[in-house]
């Protein structure tokens, strides 16, 4: 006679795996479709704005400067001049793969912008190099053939070295492209992945430039807040910061107080 414990036994032993039941692998089938949906849409949002490099240098035979960026097909992208708040390129990219180029110097900021979200990178074009231009092309005058005596040049500018004279116009340059404190424009002249003048010729340069650093904090400052939405305060120890764009105290200052001009 069965027992009722063996009838038990036997029902047990008799049970489906889990794996052979059909809603174990609707689930399944549900899990890896999310899963899969969920890495091609971070993968798509990874891209979103990838610039190669933020600084290039216009080329003394072209006149002209490339600067290329990776974002997502389809999306919306602006290119603004963030000295004149100008826009220069309003476009839609069409392989994902951009490229854009300029024939001025100055600082411009890339924004592109993906459904509700906007991303934004500020980029840099540096003038033809002081050294190359034929600005920097000094010919002496013609010597004459009579007894005049011709006037005599200043003792100034007869004394002052060529590469004195080009780290003045470079400096001239970034300042009134970039906007550029004193010590940072010092920094840019003697850096050894900038010009690479010498110490000498860059503090020539920064004596006797002609600049408005009030002015230049000012549209540093107006730069920050549009492009990274930034606090007065966060503006401030960044104009004034030895890591960021070293202007004094009192330019800082000025350019907080305007700042909503």
């Amino acid at each position: 006679m069965e027992t009722r414990m063996s009838r038990n036994r036997r029902s047990v032993r008799h049970k489906k795996p889990l794996y052979k039941k059909w809603w174990f692998w609707v689930l399944i089938v549900l899990v890896l479709i999310i899963f899969g949906k969920a890495i091609s849409g971070g993968s798509s949002d990874a891209v979103f704005l990838d610039v190669n490099k933020t600084t290039a240098t216009l080329s003394s035979d072209s006149s002209e400067a490339k600067i290329s960026f990776d974002t997502n097909k389809g999306n919306k992208y602006t290119v603004t001049d963030t000295s004149s708040n100008k826009e220069v390129v309003n476009a839609t990219a069409d392989t994902g793969s951009e490229e854009i180029t300029f024939s001025s110097a100055g600082e411009y900021r890339i924004k592109v912008e993906r459904n509700d979200e906007t991303k934004s990178k500020i980029i840099t074009i540096k003038p033809v190099n002081a050294n190359d231009s034929e600005a920097d092309m000094e010919q002496e005058p013609a010597e004459t053939t009579d007894d005049t005596q011709k006037p005599a040049k200043s003792a100034d500018s007869n004394s002052v070295p060529r590469e004195y004279k080009s780290a003045l116009r470079k400096a001239k340059s970034y300042s009134d492209t970039m906007h550029m404190s004193k010590a940072g424009i010092y920094d840019q002249l003697t850096s050894e992945y900038g010009e690479k003048f010498s110490a000498e010729a860059a503090q020539y340069a920064v004596d006797n430039l002609k600049a408005d650093y009030n002015a230049n904090a000012l549209k540093k400052a107006k730069s920050y807040q549009d492009d990274q939405d930034m606090s007065p305060e966060g503006i401030r120890d960044q104009l004034t910061s030895e890591y960021g764009e070293k202007f004094t105290q009192e330019e800082a200052d000025y350019a907080i107080e305007h700042l909503n001009d």
